[in-house]
């Protein structure tokens, strides 16, 4: 009995000190797994740390990812996301180019078609999408991409004619509508731009930008009563949208009501403000985030109305500082 108890304790004596031998071969053994899987764990090891607010660590493994597996989509697409957002557009190009050689398919070439637009390569985003709709061309969503990016470009004649290939092939009716409404006011071809409109917002009437356009169009027809009228519920829609403020504001002039218009051009410079603020606040947290900063962000977005935004920004300030637990305004004199 004796005997089996020395063995067993010199066997428990053995474990004690190879247990923490083994643990310590484990823990800094290298990963394993194929070159793909190793950078596919950086992945997401990257998105832990974006949830957190750490865009630093999140670059350091999107770059250590691509390192390791050059061909790495996920690891690319995250830092050119992280590249565009800091205005660092070339690189974000840069690192988006060896993506083309293995897109494969329709979707796949709208995400890249997408995430060079991010990156201000429009030449490219341009081939992408072209890619997209050849490869899929009974997908009106596609199209319809196709057409609206041309429209931002003000190449309205390819516009035109995407958009009315959606409506072809059974396209949201709205939305190309309200493209076609765009590019006809682009044009200056007022009437039937107002005509677009007015039947795009049968589908949505509730849509704001849409309400503006309609009475940027009416007011062009010298009938500044119904733009009046469209923008009062654009105002009801959404109170913080400043193209609404500053176009009734000019509509009130042209029908002689100085004094309200004085007052809805004072909320339009005050909105105004407040937006400059909000884009110079984020570039510096793009560029540096910190807890003081989105915290102040949050602030700003609150004060637009922007409640989504400013919550996803207060839990990135948490979470690069946890005794952050309210929006903070920012030194200054408010924009308001």
């Amino acid at each position: 009995m004796r005997t089996i108890v020395n063995i067993a304790v010199r066997n428990y004596r053995s474990l004690a000190v190879l247990l923490p031998v083994a643990l310590a071969i484990v823990w800094f053994w290298p990963a394993s797994g194929t070159p793909e899987q190793r950078a596919a764990e950086l992945c997401v090891r990257a998105e832990t740390a974006l949830k957190h607010g750490d865009d630093e660590s999140a670059m350091a493994s999107y770059r250590e990812s691509i390192d390791i597996h050059s061909p790495s989509v996920g690891a690319r697409y995250g830092l050119a996301d992280l590249l565009a957002a800091r205005g660092r557009f070339a690189e974000s190009k840069t690192t988006l180019k060896p993506i083309a050689p293995v897109v494969s398919s329709p979707q796949e070439w709208i995400r890249y078609a997408r995430a060079l637009r991010n990156a201000r390569a429009d030449q490219e985003a341009e081939a992408a999408y072209l890619n997209a709709v050849e490869g899929m061309p009974d997908n009106p969503a596609h199209a319809l991409e196709l057409a609206e990016f041309y429209l931002a470009a003000g190449n309205l004649d390819s516009a035109e004619t995407h958009f009315r290939r959606a409506g072809s092939i059974g396209g949201d009716r709205g939305g190309i509508l309200a493209g076609l409404g765009r590019v006809h006011f682009s044009r200056g071809e007022l009437d039937s731009s107002a005509g677009c409109f007015r039947q795009a917002l049968e589908d949505a009437p509730g849509d704001v930008d849409l309400l503006c356009d309609m009475a940027s169009a009416e007011l062009g027809r010298r009938r500044p009563r119904p733009a009046l009228s469209h923008l009062r519920r654009a105002a009801a829609q959404d109170p913080y949208h400043p193209r609404t403020r500053y176009q009734m504001g000019q509509t009130l002039l042209v029908l002689g009501h100085h004094e309200e218009a004085g007052t809805q051009l004072a909320v339009f410079e005050r909105q105004s403000r407040l937006a400059a603020r909000i884009r110079n606040l984020e570039r510096n947290a793009a560029e540096n985030p910190t807890a003081e900063r989105y915290q102040t962000l949050s602030h700003y977005y609150m004060l637009s109305g922007r409640d989504s935004l400013a919550a996803a920004c207060l839990q990135r300030a948490t979470a690069l500082n946890p005794l952050v637990t309210a929006p903070a305004e920012a030194n200054g004199p408010d924009p308001f």
